[in-house]
């Protein structure tokens, strides 16, 4: 963020964080032998719901499900929640939960 040109030219900067996306990616800084495959974390028999699964009636056990089935090689790793609230913390002293998954900092 530091090397931002929006951090440079202006004093306060809004960030949307699409935390699904942020989850992954903070997961993934000790593997970059996935970088460019489609990765799902997922914990017990639930998954991240996206808006897709919200409109079809998709509940999040049955989206996991169909998720299984279609992915025949599949790399299991540590759960990896430490750390995410940290590097947010680091970038801003202000951080709002707009939805289950979203953030503005």
């Amino acid at each position: 963020v530091e090397q931002c040109d929006a951090v440079r030219k202006y004093e306060k900067v809004v960030m949307h964080i699409d935390m699904d996306c942020f989850f992954v990616s903070v997961g993934l800084r000790n593997r970059p032998e996935l970088k460019g495959f489609p990765v799902a974390v997922t914990h017990a028999k639930a998954s991240a719901e996206n808006s897709s699964s919200h409109r079809t009636g998709v509940d999040r056990k049955a989206e996991f499900d169909l998720y299984k089935t279609r992915r025949e090689e599949k790399v299991k790793g540590k759960y990896q929640q430490d750390g995410m609230n940290e590097d947010v913390k680091s970038w801003s002293d202000w951080v709002e939960a707009v939805s289950e998954n979203d953030s503005m900092s």
